[in-house]
């Protein structure tokens, strides 16, 4: 008897050892990514505050060389082309910055690589709550800004991390449309750094000469709505992955189609699309944005 409740003594002990030492790892493990999270926020507030201030002082200069060592290449790209979409700062979500804005400045963590920034607007007491994605490289960086037309929307399903290649099909002149849009959005939605010279190659592949002088030709720097930048096939300066289930296409005649998508604020964008045969496989040849 005395053997069998020594045993049953040694193998409740055991058994409260692992079940506390599971716990005690646990605990390592949380305090371990709340010490993490703290220093990914000490980063962010730090940034923020740097840019704010020299928003403040109209240091750009000095904000383009934090921008360099704060976000990754592919975010600095998708910034140009928030600034365009939204004639807006896209990491402050505005113009310009107070300093009594900046007191209120506050950095919490969301989930995984996601964090909120907030901030109280000086003229009108708004809130504004902007998700940021950070990566680690050698450093904390900055790898994707919500933009502004998603609110306070965050998650890595905002983009495509690891796209899977779209074969264009040029049969036919729908499935042509079809394929080569699926493509091109794919582009914008996963913000390689190189995304100019990807969309371009995918231009001078389906577009027939005419379609790419259209394209050229549409820049007008005497234009606000229409500058550098500006693509004409999207009709717009960037394009989001939740604009993609909007896409639809209407057969008008023969082989004009029109491509309709809807973005930001529920405006809809229509664009005319004809196509050409040529060598048995067919192209873009003409391209009109319909206001």
């Amino acid at each position: 008897m005395k053997t069998r409740f020594a045993s049953l003594l040694v193998i409740t002990f055991l058994i409260f050892c692992m079940c506390g030492g599971k716990s005690a790892t646990k605990d390592v493990k949380q305090n371990t990514k709340n010490v993490e999270s703290q220093k990914v926020i000490q980063e962010i507030e730090k940034f923020y505050t740097s840019y704010a201030t020299h928003i403040m002082k109209m240091q750009d200069a000095a904000n383009d060389s934090i921008l360099q060592l704060y976000c990754t290449d592919r975010l600095l790209s998708k910034i140009g082309r928030m600034k365009l979409a939204t004639q807006s700062d896209p990491i402050i979500r505005a113009q310009d910055f107070s300093k009594s804005s900046i007191s209120t400045l506050q950095v919490k963590h969301l989930k995984n690589n996601w964090y909120m920034v907030n901030y109280t607007q000086s003229f009108d007491n708004k809130q504004i709550r902007i998700p940021i994605r950070i990566m680690h490289n050698k450093r904390i960086m900055i790898d994707y800004i919500t933009p502004e037309w998603n609110d306070s929307l965050y998650g890595d399903s905002l983009f495509f991390e690891k796209p899977i290649p779209v074969a264009i099909d040029d049969s036919t002149p729908l499935s042509l449309l079809k394929t080569f849009y699926d493509a091109y959005t794919m582009e914008y939605c996963s913000m390689p750094s190189d995304l100019i010279s990807r969309l371009k190659t995918l231009r001078k592949k389906y577009l027939t000469t005419n379609a790419l002088t259209q394209f050229k030709s549409v820049i007008n720097i005497n234009d606000m709505n229409y500058l550098f930048g500006y693509d004409l096939l999207i009709d717009y300066y960037d394009f989001d992955r939740l604009w993609i289930p909007s896409i639809k296409f209407i057969h008008l005649d023969n082989n004009t189609y029109q491509m309709q998508y809807t973005k930001w604020k529920n405006n809809t964008t229509t664009i005319t699309l004809s196509v050409v045969k040529q060598n048995n496989k067919y192209k873009i040849n003409d391209i009109k944005r319909e206001k």
